[in-house]
């Protein structure tokens, strides 16, 4: 696709789940799918809005691309990402990150988030103070930052990268897009809404 940005989409899956008591990567959502493959098959099947080209999505964590030196959060999945890609892809101007714990995220979200980040030439875009899911510019400056905090120095959250980058913030769609699982009683209001929904289709 000629002139079209390339972006790598990316579920960030590592973490050691302690809130939850066990990996919920792993967790299942009705019909058996885990939380994992929910947010991988989110991203493959996202069509890309005009002017990008996919790349094949990836996973960061969940034996996916291995955090580079001691995890630091989220930060260490985009830094290792970041640095995969520089040497395999280096034409790929951008990350847009998913959390592996936002199941009922949509890809009309996703793509409002490209488009919003496409118009404005934003180095970094998330909905309001919902700093995840992501979309960052990879350039020189948004690597250094992911570096110094792989290598133990700066502020390691997401809102701290999003503040050095400049970033956008969108006005937040409505709905529970948002709603992630880090407690066991996150993830049962998850299933309790997913089972709402699906009652709702059925009738």
């Amino acid at each position: 696709m000629a002139n079209a940005t390339q972006v790598c989409p990316l579920v960030l899956a590592g973490g050691r789940s302690q809130r939850m008591g066990r990996d919920k990567a792993q967790l299942r959502l009705p019909g058996g799918e885990s939380l994992l493959e929910r947010a991988h098959r989110l991203l493959v099947g996202l069509p890309a809005p005009a002017g990008f080209e996919f790349l094949p999505a990836q996973i960061s964590g969940a034996g996916g691309i291995a955090d580079w030196g001691e995890s630091r959060g989220p930060l260490s999945g985009l830094h290792a990402a970041a640095q995969i890609l520089e040497e395999e892809r280096p034409e790929c101007a951008a990350l847009l990150a998913v959390p592996v714990d936002m199941p009922l995220l949509q890809p009309a979200q996703l793509q409002q988030l490209c488009n919003a980040a496409l118009r404005s030439g934003a180095r970094a875009a998330c909905f309001g103070r919902y700093w995840l899911p992501l979309w960052l510019r990879l350039d020189a400056d948004s690597r250094a930052y992911l570096h110094e905090v792989a290598v133990g120095r700066g502020d390691p959250s997401v809102r701290a990268l999003f503040a050095a980058c400049g970033g956008e913030q969108l006005p937040v769609p409505g709905g529970d897009w948002h709603w992630n699982v880090n407690r066991p009683d996150e993830f049962h209001r998850v299933i309790e809404r997913i089972a709402e929904q699906e009652n709702r289709l059925s009738k």
